[in-house]
């Protein structure tokens, strides 16, 4: 999405907080507008269904699949391996571009962990395909509302895209309200009830529209800390 943006053929997005880190440290022509989701994004820590591998063992030095350097899966395997005290070889890393080809690597045990956002991986594990060894939130709030800069400079725009912010915030907190909210999500994502109830739990968006340089200053600070260099 930011090379979208970068590109003309978005004016705004919601983009994942350390993608608009990664944007701005390049000098991207993008503003962060607003904070979207402020509660981190949880990352499953998935091994196959039969594979031996039943924890994270960082001693171990495990193969870690990710869907490509610089991806999401590949961040969160470095947060998880610096908060568990070691760091991962340049040998362990699996590149399987996708999601279906994580399944296949893990099912051939050519791969030992692979990344993946929590919920929307949860059927896998219900299917008996995957299982879930652990889980790791971003230290960082996960989604923030971004622009152009030259959307930026237009009043009657950026007037137009915060009221637009607001009503979605607002239509979020209704949903969460829901008698059927869990039921309805469930149903769309092919969740168990009790995962989509858990999922909304979790899941805080903004009250309103809310300045997001706290949240950028903590992924901006978790990347230097980390010094990961393929992103």
């Amino acid at each position: 999405m930011i090379g979208a943006l970068e590109v003309g053929e978005l004016d705004a997005a919601l983009v994942l907080t350390e993608s608009v880190v990664h944007a701005l440290n390049r000098n991207a022509a993008i503003v962060p507008l607003s904070l979207y989701v402020e509660s981190p994004l949880v990352w499953g820590i998935f091994s196959g269904a039969q594979s031996a591998v039943n924890q994270v063992d960082i001693a171990a030095q495990p193969r870690y699949a990710i869907s490509r350097f610089g991806s999401g899966s590949h961040l969160m395997a470095v947060v998880d391996a610096h908060m568990r005290g070691g760091t991962i070889a340049e040998h362990q890393w699996v590149v399987v571009q996708s999601l279906a080809r994580a399944k296949e690597v893990l099912r051939q045990n050519e791969a030992d962990l692979f990344f993946w956002e929590k919920w929307m991986t949860k059927p896998l594990v219900d299917q008996g395909i995957l299982k879930m060894v652990d889980e790791r939130p971003t230290p960082w709030s996960c989604f923030t509302l971004v622009c152009t800069t030259a959307f930026s400079e237009d009043p009657a725009s950026m007037a137009m895209l915060r009221k637009a912010m607001l009503q979605t915030l607002g239509l979020a907190r209704e949903f969460r309200e829901q008698a059927d909210a869990a039921d309805l999500l469930a149903a769309a994502y092919h969740l168990q009830p009790d995962d989509a109830a858990s999922w909304l739990q979790q899941v805080r968006w903004a009250p309103t529209w809310t300045n997001p340089e706290p949240a950028l200053e903590i992924a901006r600070n978790w990347l230097k800390e980390i010094e990961i260099n393929k992103l």
